[in-house]
């Protein structure tokens, strides 16, 4: 199964980021978040990273961030995944995150989300500046 890209948003400092339509929710598929290279300067990474999440299925739903599975750079990976908690059937949304890179963040050093079954709605990754 191909997960779907789900983009980043970078904020910036004193700045705004409007009229982001979001991403529509890949239930069967998962999604996955692409951080940017560990770059020098160091680059935003999953300590930075919030999800914003909408859901608009007619029942409560979770959220799964899964736990990396190598090591490294998922060392802490075997404290597992992340489940949020149920988002309100309708009209639930959830702020995600941050997350920590040595638990979260895959082999290929991205990020991957997963839904409750038939979850319906849309989701933002957000990297928000460590300064400025």
């Amino acid at each position: 199964m191909a997960r779907t890209n789900l983009p980043l948003t970078t904020l910036s400092p004193n700045g705004a980021v409007l009229n982001n339509a979001g991403t529509a929710i890949d239930a069967a598929n998962g999604m996955t978040i692409a951080l940017p290279s560990n770059a020098i300067p160091a680059s935003p990474d999953a300590e930075q990273l919030l999800l914003y999440v909408t859901n608009t299925f007619a029942g409560t739903k979770t959220v799964i961030v899964r736990a990396g599975t190598s090591n490294p750079p998922a060392f802490r990976g075997g404290l597992g995944d992340f489940t949020s908690g149920n988002l309100t059937a309708s009209t639930g949304t959830a702020f995600i995150g941050p997350f920590d890179s040595a638990r979260f963040v895959q082999s290929d050093g991205s990020i991957s989300v997963d839904f409750a079954a038939s979850m319906t709605g849309l989701i933002w990754a957000v990297i928000v500046p460590a300064r400025f």
